[in-house]
């Protein structure tokens, strides 16, 4: 059975289950990609992720993705979700599969999925991500300063932040997608 499946998920990826889906007797091989959120990004430390998208035209985008996959490639099958909401570290942010008959093309496919998928989310059509670093030295003002400076207007006055109020900020990286409230992870 071919597929021709993009989601977006607020719940948590079970690649046994998805992987499962995509099994048939026309495929011989499966290839499948897990993007992880992981604990640094340009050596900053991350503590959490957050995504958000329109789901609507995301999956629109992402389901011309599997489409032009299915017609390129000799591949049987091929499904991706991608998650939205906060992300802790190790959670799987992405998920790719691909059945095809034989080996070569179930590869081709879901790298070509997966890049696709990644170029989308570099031009914020489906999820993005904008990265703020701060450590115990920022004072509250240089970080709503930060913040204005990464968030649209509607988040100029960062609410969020004043929320914070004289607690010491620990060093470590927020996320915030393009037009989503804004989530600020601080230990006190």
């Amino acid at each position: 059975m071919r597929l021709n499946r993009f989601q977006i998920s607020e719940i948590a990826i079970e690649p046994d289950k998805l992987r499962s889906e995509l099994e048939n007797q026309v495929a011989g091989a499966y290839v499948s990609f897990e993007g992880w959120v992981r604990n640094h990004n340009e050596g900053a430390p991350v503590q959490a992720l957050e995504y958000s998208a329109y789901k609507v035209l995301a999956e629109k985008e992402g389901n011309r993705i599997i489409a032009e996959a299915l017609d390129r490639f000799e591949i049987a099958g091929a499904e991706a979700i991608h998650r939205v909401g906060m992300l802790a570290i190790g959670d799987i942010a992405v998920w790719v599969g691909v059945g095809s008959a034989h080996r070569g093309p179930a590869f081709d496919g879901c790298r070509y999925i997966i890049d696709e998928i990644k170029d989308i989310d570099e031009a914020q059509a489906l999820a993005s991500e904008v990265e703020i670093s701060f450590d115990e030295t920022t004072s509250l003002d240089d970080l709503k300063k930060k913040l204005r400076k990464h968030y649209t207007d509607d988040m100029a006055d960062a609410t969020d932040v004043d929320a914070v109020g004289p607690a010491k900020v620990n060093a470590s990286t927020v996320y915030r997608p393009q037009n989503a409230k804004m989530r600020l992870m601080v230990n006190r």
